[in-house]
Parts: structure tokens; C-alpha cells; sequence
């Protein structure tokens, strides 16, 4: 009597090495600036499907001491999560994500 093989269950994937085809989401959160705890989206300076780099001004916000100039994490396309309006967002929200390729 014969026997069969059975299959392998790893990924084919696994057995590759090298870079892979999907793409990384960097995300642009709201960072922690002293003792503000939320802040109110303004306005997105660049649309969402749009290539920036890393350290170019993407989205203005308000504290209830100033207007901050948030930037970009890394070079890529900006993908808009959370759209500008008079909503309190709270830190470490993730406003957008910049996909690297």
C-alpha cells in the first residue's frame, strides 16, 4: 500500500526571504504636548492620496493654548483617517497614516 505525503502547512511565504510586496502604514497620531489632553483638527494642509516626506506639515490643530503644525512621520502617500471639524480628539488618536511603500 502506498502512503501520501501530507502537505506542509507553512506559508509558502515563510520560506522566502528578501522584501515583501505589502505596503507599511506609518501613523500620525496625536502627540502628547505637555498637559493638553485633546485638540481640535483645523484643517488637513495636504489631501489624502498625496506624496509627502517625512517632516512636511500635514494637518493643523488646536489646543486651547495655540495652533500646532503636525508633520508627517515618514515620506509616502497621506491616507486621512480623521476629517478636520469642531470634534475634541484625544492624544494618541491616530489622525492619518503615511503608506510606505
Amino acid at each position: 500500500m502506498r502512503r501520501c505525503r501530507r502537505a506542509s502547512l507553512r506559508s509558502p511565504a515563510s520560506n522566502v526571504t528578501g522584501t515583501s510586496d505589502v505596503a507599511e502604514r506609518i501613523p500620525l497620531a496625536v502627540p502628547q504636548m505637555g498637559v493638553v489632553s485633546e485638540v481640535i483638527v483645523l484643517e488637513w494642509l495636504v489631501a489624502s492620496g498625496v506624496a509627502v516626506n517625512a517632516g512636511d506639515p500635514v494637518v493643523l490643530v488646536e489646543t486651547d493654548k495655540a495652533e500646532t503644525e503636525l508633520e508627517a512621520p515618514a515620506a509616502g502617500t497621506l491616507e486621512i483617517v480623521v476629517t478636520a471639524g469642531d470634534t475634541e480628539i484625544p492624544v494618541g488618536t491616530v489622525l492619518a497614516y503615511v503608506v510606505v511603500p
